[in-house]
């Protein structure tokens, strides 16, 4: 299933991630404009997977949304607000705990490739830990 991670922190607030997902999806994300890829990465960190998978079939073959993602994505969320704003919150510590929101991706840097199950011959050695 499609998720969203890991997110490292790069220098001057840029920062790497790697999404998984089939290879078709991947395949249409790259082909998106960046103002829909982004709003899609945004998704993908409170989105069910009901809501991702009607905003991946509505990307067009040639890579244009067939929706105004933005919107859609703004709708959910506000329905989103309004159902939690229903809800008794007994431990609210961590309601602020959200990944910062993406806002544009360098050109050229998005590319799918396959992810494949590999095992290590040494998990752990001197100081390294291998852990994934």
């Amino acid at each position: 299933m499609p998720c969203c991670g890991p997110v490292s922190q790069l220098n001057n607030g840029l920062a790497s991630l790697v999404w998984s997902t089939t290879p078709k999806i991947a395949q249409d994300l790259k082909k998106l404009p960046p103002r829909d890829f982004c709003a899609l990465v945004n998704a993908g960190f409170n989105a069910s997977p009901a809501e991702l998978e009607y905003l991946y079939n509505n990307i067009g073959p040639d890579g244009k949304p067939l929706v105004d993602f933005q919107q859609e994505i703004e709708w959910r969320a506000s329905v989103q607000e309004m159902e939690a704003s229903k809800t008794v919150i007994r431990d609210n510590s961590n309601m602020d705990a959200k990944p910062p929101k993406v806002v544009d991706v360098q050109e050229n840097t998005r590319a799918p490739f396959p992810l494949r199950m590999r095992n290590s011959n040494s998990y752990v050695e001197d100081r390294v830990v291998l852990v994934g």
